[in-house]
C-alpha cells in the first residue's frame, strides 16, 4: 500500500516596531517544504487455524526550510549576506522503517507487537529563533539592553 504526503507552512514573524526600529523582527520569515512517502505490505499465513500477518513498511521523511525577507533584518551592523550566513537553510531526509506481527487469537480479537521508528525535525522557531542582543546592538547601545 503506498501513499504520499506534501504538506508547506510558511512562517511570517510579527513583530512591534519602536523607537529602536533597527532591531527589526526578532526571527527570519521562512519556508517550509515537508515531502513524505510511504510503502507498506501485508503478509498473512494460517497458523494452527488463526491467522499471523507480518506488516513490513518504510516511510521516507523529507524537510526542507529556508530563511525568507532577510532584508528585513538587515541593519548598520548585519548586511543581509552576513544573515544569509548565520541563518543558512536546512534539509534533512530520514529513513523511517517499520514492522508488525499480528495473531488473531478469535475472529474479534487481535494481538500485536509492532516497530515503528519515528523522527522530529525542528521547526522555524526553534532554527530561526531569537539572537542575543549584544552581537547585533551596536556597542554604545548594548548596556542598555544586556547587563
Amino acid at each position: 500500500m503506498p501513499g504520499a504526503q506534501i504538506p508547506n507552512a510558511r512562517s511570517v514573524r510579527s513583530h512591534d516596531q519602536s523607537s529602536y526600529s533597527y532591531i527589526m523582527q526578532p526571527e527570519a520569515n521562512s519556508t517550509s517544504e515537508n515531502l513524505g512517502a510511504f510503502l507498506q505490505d501485508t503478509m498473512t499465513w494460517d497458523l494452527a487455524g488463526h491467522d499471523f500477518s507480518v506488516v513490513p513498511g518504510v516511510r521516507v521523511a523529507y524537510q526542507r526550510t529556508k530563511p525568507k525577507d532577510l532584508f528585513n533584518l538587515a541593519n548598520s551592523t548585519l548586511t543581509t549576506d552576513e544573515l544569509e550566513t548565520l541563518y543558512g537553510s536546512f534539509s534533512d531526509t530520514q529513513v523511517l522503517p517499520s514492522l508488525s506481527f499480528l495473531y488473531d487469537l478469535t475472529p474479534r480479537l487481535t494481538t500485536y507487537i509492532q516497530y515503528k521508528r519515528g523522527a522530529q525535525f525542528p521547526n522555524a522557531s526553534q532554527m530561526y529563533g531569537s539572537w542575543n542582543l549584544s552581537l547585533i546592538l551596536p556597542r554604545h547601545l548594548r548596556t542598555a539592553f544586556v547587563s
